[in-house]
Order: structure tokens, then C-alpha cells, then sequence
């Protein structure tokens, strides 16, 4: 049946070849202008209601601060119209609940946000409305609003990678990179992954001895102590837009 109908149709189109050739040109002319009104993007945001936020706070903050912060960003999104459920980390991402979600790795002075709304047309809003209170309210705070996405998760839309021998170099071009990218009115969270310098309290035992005798609670050192990790080569400032 289906051979037949597909014959018939064939035959029709080799019948009249002019017609075919003008119908397909014309097809072809519309396709190209109905592409102008694709989103650039080969995997687009899911229509599922709910966004991500990470916060960062200065290196070097405690994590207790930073769950206050938290804490008082989730009472504020609590509070808004079409919220449904908030679920907040404070020193690291949640744990992998899907594919496109890569979890952010652990330390102090992070956090993050997952919202769920009752609405995706309130979402945007949402959203909006959030980024003006944080910047109004929090200037101290580094943050990111991301949507769940269809395709493979990914860090900012645009990196620069900066690499040398000379932290101080480095961390000085890097300076002038972010310069750059804040004059572009439409950049949002621009961030270097170097972060902030911070003081670390490093004890010689081997050199103390001979100069004196030392005697140190070492749970006492627990909240002097930071632990900083850096490639010494290598400098990414990123950008959304």
C-alpha cells in the first residue's frame, strides 16, 4: 500500500518536472529564512522549572559564613511568588543527579542554589529578580545563575586562558583581561578560577626545636589553616554572557 501511494506520488512529481523543481526551490528559500529564527544554540536550555545558582564568596571565608549567606538567600527566595522547593549546599555542589550536572568541587567559601517554581514562564523573572537582589544586597558575593541543560554541562560561555611562569604576572594580566570583559555591558559574572590570595599559617617543627620549645594544640590550629591548591602556570578568567 505504501509502495503504491509512494509510485503514484513519484510519478505524479516526474509529470509535471517544472512544478516539482519551483515547489522544492520555493521549500528550500523558506527553510533558509525560518532559519534565522533558530536559537543559536546546539544544546539549548531544558524547559524544566528550575535554575541553579553558585555562589562564591572571598577565599578564605569559613564555611559557616558561608552558610549564613546561604541561608539568607534561600529565606529570600522563599519568600517570592511560584517557589516550590529550595535545596542548599554550603562547601560544595550537590551530588550528581543527572548527566548534564558536574558538581563543583569542595571548599569553604562555596555554595549553591537549586530552585524549583511551579511555572517555566516565571522562571526568567525569577531569576531577574534574583540577580538584583544579590547584587544590591550581597556585593561581596561572586555568583552564576544557570539553567538545566539538555546537552553537556559546561563552565562559562567565554574563557581566556592566560599561562606563564610568574604568579604575580599572571594574576596582574589577569586583572587587566577582567578589565576588559566588565566593559562589555553585556558580560555578567566575571571570575578568574585563582581566586583570591589568602594567608597560610605554615609551622616548621623541624626548625623549632632548635630554636625554642613549642607546644601547640593542633585542634587550635583549625581555623587559622587554609588549604590552597594552584597550577602555577596556568590563569582562566571566565566570562557569561
Amino acid at each position: 500500500m505504501i509502495f503504491v501511494i509512494y509510485k503514484n506520488f513519484l510519478e505524479f512529481c516526474m509529470k509535471r518536472a517544472w512544478l516539482t523543481v519551483v515547489v522544492l526551490v520555493v521549500a528550500l528559500g523558506a527553510s533558509l529564512y525560518g532559519f534565522g529564527f533558530v536559537k543559536q544554540a546546539f544544546f539549548p536550555s531544558s524547559t524544566t522549572p528550575m535554575f541553579q545558582a553558585d555562589i562564591w564568596l572571598p577565599e578564605g571565608t569559613d564555611i559557616r559564613a558561608t552558610n549564613t549567606k546561604l541561608k539568607a538567600l534561600e529565606s529570600w527566595l522563599s519568600e517570592q511568588d511560584h517557589v516550590e522547593h529550595i535545596t542548599t549546599t554550603a562547601g560544595k555542589g550537590l551530588q550528581r543527579f543527572m548527566l548534564t550536572y558536574a558538581p563543583e568541587k569542595s571548599y569553604a567559601a562555596y555554595g549553591e542554589i537549586t530552585t524549583r517554581v511551579d511555572n517555566y514562564e516565571a522562571l526568567h523573572e525569577l531569576m531577574a529578580n534574583f540577580r538584583e537582589h544579590v547584587e544590591t544586597k550581597f556585593p561581596e558575593i561572586n555568583y552564576k545563575l544557570k539553567q538545566i541543560e539538555l546537552g553537556p554541562g559546561g563552565g562559562a560561555k567565554i574563557e581566556a586562558r592566560i599561562i606563564g611562569s610568574d604568579p604575580t604576572v599572571l594574576r596582574g594580566i589577569a586583572r587587566q583581561v577582567v578589565d576588559v570583559m566588565h566593559d562589555d555591558p553585556g558580560t555578567t559574572n566575571v571570575r578568574h578560577d585563582w581566586r583570591e590570595r589568602t594567608k597560610v599559617l605554615e609551622l616548621n617543627l623541624m626548625k623549632a626545636k632548635h630554636v625554642a620549645t613549642v607546644s601547640l594544640n593542633p585542634m587550635s590550629m583549625i581555623s587559622y589553616r587554609c588549604h590552597f591548591r594552584v597550577r602555577p602556570s596556568v590563569f582562566t578568567v571566565m566570562v557569561q554572557r
